[in-house]
């Protein structure tokens, strides 16, 4: 039996460079292409709220000093503190989400079974399993 089966091809730091960046780049694609493009959640305005002191805004004497340091009087921070996210779940897109999700897993753990297969037959057995077209 051959020792040498299993080992990896060596990457280089080029290339795990590249790898790196390409995934940073997704990731921040992901996370601020919402942004980018105008589809972050609708804020609503509750315009009820009266801004004549912190305490008909809701905020207690340490928020209010942290609003003060910030440079911001009950008038100024009404704004701030009255938009509110409209946090609405769009139960189809939800669904799909999960399901991409299982699916995805789906496939992982199938792909892995089939790897782990392969592995463990090269590793202890004399002769290739039939289906197996030579990884």
């Amino acid at each position: 039996m051959s020792t040498n089966h299993g080992i990896p091809p060596k990457q280089s730091q080029w290339g795990q460079l590249f790898d790196s960046l390409c995934l940073l780049a997704l990731m921040l694609v992901l996370l601020f292409g919402p942004l980018a493009f105008e589809m972050a959640p609708p804020r609503t305005s509750d315009q009820s709220i009266s801004a004549e002191s912190w305490q008909s805004l809701g905020q207690n004497d340490v928020m209010a000093s942290a609003w003060e340091g910030l440079g911001h009087t009950p008038a100024t921070a009404k704004p701030l503190i009255a938009k509110r996210f409209d946090y609405k779940i769009d139960v189809w897109m939800l669904v799909i989400t999960l399901l991409a999700m299982l699916i995805y897993y789906l496939v992982l753990v199938f792909i892995s079974r089939i790897e782990y297969r392969d592995v463990i037959s090269e590793r202890f057995d004399r002769l290739p399993r039939p289906g197996n077209k030579g990884r």
